[in-house]
């Protein structure tokens, strides 16, 4: 007390006894380093407080205030939030019983809407106030404070097929052929959440992550030049040597405190480089180099450690693979993402599925406005793409993932439970060191003695299905995906869709395939089934192909006396499931002519062949 009161007695003459709380408050949290729940703040200005600048005191006032069950007064809302923001906001806000503490999440920029209100006029424009007013009281308005879209989906089904999701426009085309009929029709709402705007904070890229991925882009410099068909010269190999000094030394920075390797990279590097450089010396001609130094310098090797590396292309592979496997490690995993993402899924009444496990921060967000907004960056786009997907065809659990974005480098940590999936993906062109890693240990020791195939046959068909390169350590599973695959970023990105779409399955795939009651063989042709089935919808309706007793496949479902009976596939034969069947022949011809009746120009579909 004695020093506030020596804090205090110094304050103008002139300051308002509110301004000399402040102060006074201020001094307590940031020179005394007073708890702020041990903050007692004067009930005659706890209004007061919540209009000031600063954001611990108002987080207290409103708890306060919150504590006391007070409602926040239609003026509070306004003089908060704005005149113009709160007509739109009162109706969502009385329905909700918004407390104080909620409008401190929608306090705006100065001189700017509160970022939540231009999406939610635009989802008032294709759903009823009334379901956006369920959506914001089922999340809560920390979880919506910086955005809120919908989208409106009609699930159309050919033929008995998985349903299509579509627009209401295009449903309406595929009805005038004769195959296609609604079966569902759903909103899809993704909310964006986080800190306060006062609070956000605009995270720079991190050195260890910011080195890690300019010496990535390195390799891919220096392969592409190791490779180059032009003759080897000395030029040249003096170019490759500077490049892999920076290399080996940018290894020894970022992984030092990871492998005890980094003590032997450099002098193992500089006795190969010894080597080189004195058959360099031999040579009498600078463009036309001996076999022996070519050989040192371009031979393609493929090392298992550091002793047998015998080239600078060996070297470069080695210190390349190696840093993929210590990468992992390069990010702080405790760090808490400072933004959130909810997907709802609706019907014209009431919410039928919520998912909030996806959190992100966004290190190098390319302005401000894309850090408020709903117009997610592709890296995070593509996770909610993937799990909206599984979430229309009805799959009920995900996994939680923490986003970190350094720019192009982006790492994603999935957890089922006890199963981490650690991903990493560069969003750079293939050959500019462009790829998808991914390491998973897809059985828990807890589980080995019961799982009913630790070998995981399914989930690596499936990546290799998708053209991954997979490896299998254990139970550890270590998918690839990169410039020996992808020949440009759309095909990498098309990889990065797929493997959204498939994560939510790693941990159930082989659990559900390996417990069927049916021969090995028979198993075979499921695990092939699916992923083809997966490859052409990215879904997996795992629990409308399973019999009640999740041991056998649904081949149909028969209407009896009885009641419903469910014909199981018995193994033999081709795979087939209720979801299997023929689209007409005409059903193509039919979509043709309807839209050439409207009088829209297009070529067909496909020739006749």
């Amino acid at each position: 007390m004695a020093n506030e009161n020596k804090f205090t007695k110094d304050l103008p003459a002139e300051t308002s006894s509110l301004d000399s709380t402040l102060k006074a408050l201020l001094y307590k949290l940031e020179n005394l380093s007073i708890p702020p729940d041990e903050i007692e703040l004067p009930e005659q200005h706890l209004e007061e407080i919540l209009f000031s600048l600063y954001g611990q005191l108002r987080s207290l006032a409103a708890k306060k205030l919150d504590e006391k069950g007070i409602s926040p007064s239609n003026k509070i809302i306004r003089k908060l939030l704005g005149t113009d923001s709160s007509e739109v906001l009162i109706k969502y806000l009385e329905f909700t019983r918004a407390k104080h503490n909620d409008l401190l999440f929608l306090i705006p920029e100065f001189g700017k809407p509160p970022p939540v209100i231009k999406s939610l006029q635009a989802c008032e424009n294709i759903c009823s106030e009334n379901l956006i007013r369920e959506v914001i009281a089922k999340l809560g308005w920390e979880r919506v404070n910086y955005g809120l879209s919908v989208k409106h989906y009609i699930g159309l089904s050919i033929n008995g097929s998985l349903p299509l999701f579509v627009s209401d426009a295009e449903a309406r085309l595929f009805e005038k052929t004769l195959a296609a009929n609604r079966v569902s029709e759903f909103y899809f709402f993704t909310a964006h959440g986080g800190s306060p705007v006062e609070s956000k904070a605009i995270y720079k890229s991190e050195e260890p992550v910011a080195l890690f991925r300019s010496y990535n882009l390195a390799h891919a410099n220096l392969l592409k030049e190791i490779l180059d068909v032009a003759p080897l010269t000395a030029a040249k190999v003096k170019g490759i040597i500077e490049q892999l000094d920076k290399i080996v030394s940018d290894f020894v920075k970022l992984f030092q405190s990871y492998s005890d390797e980094c003590k032997i990279i450099p002098d193992i590097y500089e006795k190969l480089k010894a080597k080189v450089i004195a058959e360099l010396e031999k040579e009498t001609s600078d463009s036309h180099l001996s076999a022996d130094l070519t050989r040192l310098v371009q031979m393609f090797e493929d090392p298992h450690n550091a002793a047998e590396v015998h080239t600078l292309h060996g070297l470069k592979r080695y210190l390349h693979q190696k840093g993929l496997q210590l990468g992992f490690k390069l990010v702080d995993q405790s760090k808490s993402p400072n933004q959130n993402i909810s997907l709802v899924l609706t019907n014209r009444n009431k919410v039928l599925s919520v998912v909030q496990n996806i959190n992100f921060a966004d290190f190098e967000p390319a302005s401000e406005t894309e850090l408020l907004s709903n117009d997610f960056p592709y890296p995070i786009k593509a996770v909610i793409d993937g799990i909206e997907r599984q979430m229309l065809h009805g799959l009920g659990k995900f996994p939680s993932v923490n986003i970190f974005c350094y720019g192009n480098e982006v790492h994603y940590f999935v957890w089922f439970r006890n199963h981490p999936v650690f991903i990493r993906i560069d969003f750079s062109p293939p050959l500019q060191g462009g790829m998808i890693d991914l390491q998973y240990f897809g059985v828990s020791n807890y589980e080995i003695a019961d799982h009913p195939n630790i070998y995981l046959d399914a989930i690596r068909y499936f990546f290799q299905f998708l053209e991954f390169d997979v490896k299998l350590k254990g139970t550890h599973i270590h998918a690839r995906y990169d410039k020996e695959r992808a020949l440009d970023l759309n095909q990498l990105c098309e990889r990065v869709q797929y493997l959204f779409c498939l994560t939510p399955y790693l941990m159930d795939l082989d659990w559900v395939i390996g417990s069927l009651n049916l021969p090995s063989d028979a198993k075979k042709k499921v695990i092939t089934a699916w992923a083809k089935m997966f490859k052409e919808w990215c879904v997996l309706p795992i629990d409308d192909l399973l019999t009640k007793d999740r041991l056998g496949i649904i081949q149909d479902i028969l209407d009896t006396p009885e009641g419903e009976y469910e014909l199981v596939w018995s193994g033999d034969g081709d795979y087939q499931d209720r979801f299997t069947v023929k689209i007409e022949k005409r059903f193509f011809e039919d979509v043709y002519n309807y839209i050439d009746s409207l009088g829209i120009k297009i070529s067909k579909f496909a020739d006749d062949n």
